[in-house]
């Protein structure tokens, strides 16, 4: 594709300068640019915005319609976790963090039993994988998420799962 582009332009360099930025352009923004200041700007952006999802789906505001709109518009988005942004160093506290959940579980449950896990999980699965690795089945996993997307994809193969909320953990835990 490039030596076609350059045997089209190898006489006009201008022209080979604006299919290239025509190119750039149209790019998707999950391209992975090469700058690890964009990397830095999308992981920013994507806390900004879960911090305003979060303002404003706070279980204790009244939206105004303008509000609603902006929510509607926040979600639409997807989910702003991602896994594969995060550092080794996270990775392995998240690991970590997953095994400690999985062994609190279990511990605190009445003799040691496997209990019913409520539990927040991102599209990635990585809650859920340590938990099935600890010895928990499919019908003891509750997760919750607000991105009907993420839910609609833990619903899915490779994860399966038959308990899954769309809605904050708030609102799951106030349920009966």
């Amino acid at each position: 594709c490039i030596s076609n582009i350059l045997s089209l332009t190898s006489e006009r360099p201008m022209r080979l300068l604006a299919l290239l930025a025509i190119i750039v352009l149209s790019l998707p923004s999950t391209f992975p640019l090469t700058s690890p200041y964009a990397s830095s700007q999308r992981h920013h952006k994507a806390e900004a915005r879960q911090r305003r999802i979060d303002e404003l789906s706070s279980s204790q505001r009244h939206l105004n319609p303008s509000e609603e709109s902006e929510l509607r518009g926040l979600l639409s988005c997807g989910d702003t976790y991602n896994a594969d942004a995060h550092s080794g160093s996270h990775a392995a506290f998240k690991a970590t963090h997953n095994a400690v959940l999985a062994e609190l579980a279990y511990r605190v449950s009445p003799n040691f039993a496997l209990p019913s896990v409520l539990y927040l999980e991102g599209v990635d699965g990585g809650t859920t994988s340590a938990l099935r690795s600890a010895g928990f089945g499919d019908g003891q996993l509750y997760v919750v998420n607000i991105h009907e997307g993420t839910c609609e994809s833990l619903r899915l193969e490779p994860h399966g799962l038959k308990h899954v909320l769309h809605g904050r953990m708030e609102e799951a835990l106030l349920k009966p």
